[in-house]
């Protein structure tokens, strides 16, 4: 027994004790500064619609990115699901959901998609559960990566009016007059679409003018001069343009700045009959005055202004047509010279399909796939009319925000691309803005057969082009539906707040016995050494032969005992002083971690 207790109380025992200790004390701060150091290794940023109804197209675009670097990954897949509200998106004992739809990371960074909403679904609260797995060349890190975000499955959609809200493009400056006609004045009427005249600022736009009777709204066919007598415009506007038998003339543009125009009728004017969209009785304008000179001798004048926005990219689609489970092409112009931008399609308020194309030196092209209407096969399979579906394709330039770089052109569902879809669609849409626009215009043009005559699907694009301009111009960017970097890193955060406090107590328990033992040990060794003290000052007593010197030995013992005493409470100051200094300088430095 006694062979024992000198092992553990020899020196090998006290060294390896102490070893211990040591990397006991340094095994907790090395894991409460690995514990810190954890970063979150993947971010997922992607817009969606919140909510959806099973079999309706949902659309969505994002990245992942690699969230210590701040750069989309450019190779992985991409898979949505449909789990219970109360699911924890992990990758671990993850539950079975309802699966969705399934993408690749484009080699642009960018993943979209357009998938019907599973048809099994039921309506309530999910969570859009996103697996995505990392090809291992693009990263060094974990290969998969989880999150999830809520979302809602209506129930099936019922038929509403939608009608798109205006999106204003600009905040017009107290010293910018805004766009549109300023004055129009003389037997015939003309007016501008769009109304607000807004153009893209050096890209190539389109506006339309119109002529009609001003005492009834009906079309006229016109002849008018335009002179530019403000502005600066990249190309010469037309010296002279023709409106058709429903009013309407396509005017180019590529505005600079603001534009400001004055256009007229050509004298006599003349207007007959057969200018006219749809048989009317005679008017003031082809009638004749007292003074024998008739009417339509006067000439009609109006004065417009277009107004420049810095949208930067000006959209036009080829055709007007949207056609359901075929492609809308359209061309782009934009002032960026290389890049991307965002494209979607709506179909009223849903977002239905959405794509990222490439910039070029003069711009580029799009696509958008159309997809299958429920609503007009219903209708057509009931023999009775389908709804008018509008489509919207917008564009902008960046996934995270669209500030002014944007522009819109709508489309006319039809079933097909044959003259009689053209027709139909024509006097569909004039249907759908009647409903909505208080216009005399449109009720002369739908008591006629303009659209059933016509013969050109040029001129019914064109004439379904300029009413598309009445439709007010609309942007719908959904806010982001995952933003897990946000979250990850909250939720990072709190874990390690909590691992670091459990490392920081023991750490402080460990340092604080540390301490003790430390200080125990320094006061045994003072305490001995006191002890020796004593010994030879008593030794020193014993020796002394004069006994005339005891009283002077008694005092300077008492002097002896006090100094000790004073470098003994000095001793324990300086080791509690420095073992604190110590202790609470290793707190701080781990504080910053």
């Amino acid at each position: 027994m006694t062979r024992w207790k000198h092992r553990l109380t020899g020196p090998l025992a006290r060294n390896a004790a102490i070893a211990l200790y040591v990397i006991c004390v340094a095994g907790l701060i090395m894991a409460y500064m690995s514990v810190s150091l954890r970063k979150v290794d993947y971010a997922a940023y992607a817009r969606a619609q919140p909510a959806a109804a099973p079999g309706a197209p949902v659309a969505m675009r994002g990245v992942v990115l690699d969230a210590r670097l701040g750069v989309p990954l450019r190779r992985g897949e991409v898979q949505f699901d449909l789990v219970d509200a109360a699911a924890k998106a992990t990758a671990e004992d993850a539950p079975q959901g309802v699966a969705w739809a399934r993408t690749s990371i484009q080699p642009n960074g960018f993943f979209h998609l357009s998938a019907p909403l599973p048809a099994g679904a039921e309506p309530g609260d999910y969570r859009l559960r996103m697996q995505t797995k990392i090809d291992p060349r693009a990263t060094d890190a974990a290969p998969e990566f989880t999150t999830d975000a809520p979302f809602n499955v209506l129930p099936p959609p019922t038929n509403f009016d939608y009608w798109p809200a205006p999106t204003e493009r600009r905040e017009a400056d107290k010293n910018e007059a805004s766009g549109g006609v300023k004055s129009s004045d003389g037997p015939i009427q003309i007016a501008l679409w769009p109304a607000d005249g807004e153009v893209a600022r050096g890209l190539k736009s389109t506006v339309f003018v119109r002529t009609t009777r001003r005492e009834d709204g009906a079309p006229v066919s016109a002849k008018l001069h335009i002179s530019q007598i403000d502005g600066i415009s990249e190309a010469a506007v037309p010296a002279t343009i023709q409106t058709d038998s429903l009013g309407l003339a396509i005017v180019p543009v590529s505005a600079g700045t603001d534009l400001v125009w004055e256009l007229s009728t050509e004298a006599p004017g003349r207007l007959g009959a057969e200018d006219l969209a749809a048989p009317r009785a005679p008017s003031p304008v082809e009638s004749t005055g007292e003074d024998g000179a008739g009417a339509s001798s006067q000439v009609s004048r109006a004065r417009l202004v277009l107004s420049t926005v810095p949208s930067q990219v000006s959209l036009r689609m080829s055709e007007p047509l949207a056609v359901p489970g075929r492609s809308a092409d359209g061309a782009l112009h934009s002032l960026f010279r290389d890049g991307g931008v965002m494209v979607d399609l709506y179909q009223a308020d849903r977002w239905v399909d959405a794509k990222v194309f490439g910039l070029g030196e003069k711009g580029g092209g799009i696509r958008v796939d159309i997809p299958k209407s429920r609503a007009t096969a219903k209708a057509g399979a009931a023999g009775e009319k389908a709804p008018l579906q509008l489509y919207r394709v917008q564009v902008y330039r960046s996934v995270y925000g669209v500030e002014n770089a944007w522009d819109i052109d709508y489309l006319v569902g039809a079933s097909g691309a044959q003259l009689d879809d053209y027709q139909q669609a024509a006097r569909a849409l004039a249907e759908y803005i009647t409903a909505h626009v208080d216009d005399p215009y449109f009720d002369q043009i739908l008591a006629g057969d303009a659209f059933e005559s016509s013969t050109s699907k040029r001129e019914l694009s064109g004439w379904i082009r300029a009413m598309t301009e009445v439709l007010p111009r609309h942007l719908d960017v959904p806010a982001p539906l995952i933003n897990s970097r946000e979250a990850s890193i909250a939720k990072l955060d709190a874990e390690t707040a909590e691992i670091q406090n459990k490392l920081r107590l023991l750490t402080i328990i460990a340092l604080l016995i540390g301490m003790a033992v430390v200080g125990y040990l320094v006061l045994l060794g003072i305490g001995a050494y006191r002890e020796q003290g004593r010994l030879l000052q008593d030794v020193d007593l014993e020796m002394d032969e004069d006994p005339a010197d005891d009283e002077g030995g008694a005092m300077a013992l008492s002097r002896n005992i006090q100094r000790e005493n004073l470098i003994f409470g000095a001793l324990i100051f300086i080791v509690v002083g420095t073992l604190s200094l110590f202790v609470l300088g290793l707190l701080m430095v781990l504080s910053y971690f």
